[in-house]
């Protein structure tokens, strides 16, 4: 598989589980104004801090002295990464959670960047399986950094259009995006 088409299937990923997140923010908001741009950005620069930390990490364990052996373990280890961060998302897309109907007249700044933090931690993971699969850091942070800012953006519109029944179709999304990836991985020629 071309590495730049499975780094973006990892960034559409992890892009539709920030999605999924923002738009029940967004079904929450009563009118936008230019901090919608700026929790954009925000969201963007902690997939990209994560997914950098992540790859940091994959290409620091293989910095250590690998037989051939343990180069089919790191395979490996890449996409049980990759899988359970999808089942992560996949147990938030089935998870039975009550909607608290709360309007905000403008984004909190300060707890969206909270929320991006947390659900930016796939971008941990997956950033290590790029790292562990070696590939370009560069094109990487490229992708999911791009698709990130804009997943965040026209999650907080669709949210405001379609309220929050887009949620738990993206977490599924995401999910299923991930666990194949992590599944792909395991193919010769990876």
């Amino acid at each position: 598989m071309n590495q730049f088409v499975f780094i973006f299937l990892i960034g559409a990923a992890i892009s539709a589980g920030i999605f999924g997140k923002v738009t029940t923010r967004g079904a929450q908001l009563v009118k936008f104004d230019r901090r919608l741009a700026v929790m954009a950005v925000i969201w963007g620069v902690c997939a990209l801090a994560e997914t950098w930390l992540g790859h940091l990490t994959g290409r620091w364990i293989l910095s250590f002295d690998l037989r051939e052996r343990d180069i089919f373990l790191v395979h490996i280890i890449a996409g049980a990464l990759l899988v359970v961060a999808g089942m992560r998302m996949l147990f938030l897309a089935f998870e039975r959670k009550a909607l608290v109907e709360h309007r905000m007249d403008e984004i909190d700044v300060r707890h969206d960047a909270i929320l991006g933090i947390r659900l930016c931690l796939l971008s941990l993971m997956a950033g290590a399986a790029l790292g562990l699969l070696e590939y370009s850091l560069k094109e990487v942070l490229l992708v999911i950094g791009c698709m990130s800012v804009c997943f965040t953006a026209a999650g907080y519109f669709a949210g405001r259009a379609y309220g929050v029944g887009l949620c738990r179709r993206a977490y599924m999304v995401s999910g299923a995006l991930l666990c194949a990836a992590g599944v792909l991985v395991q193919l010769p020629g990876a």
